[in-house]
């Protein structure tokens, strides 16, 4: 891609990033680069509070 972005050739560099973009694998390694490849989100290693701990957010009851 980068010596067809050079050479000014638009059809060869169009292809690959379609192909890019509508790969899962693709997607998949994307999400473990931002992610940092974490099993959980949190801070400090610690999980959000669910049910049962005491704590974190309380369902919407209308």
């Amino acid at each position: 891609m980068f010596e067809a972005t050079r050479a000014g050739d638009l059809k060869k560099v169009r292809n690959p990033q379609k192909l890019m973009l509508r790969s899962r694998s693709s997607t998949l390694v994307g999400v473990k680069r931002v992610s940092g490849g974490r099993e959980t989100a949190g801070i400090g290693g610690r999980r959000a509070a669910g049910r049962g701990s005491g704590g974190g957010v309380r369902p919407h009851r209308p």
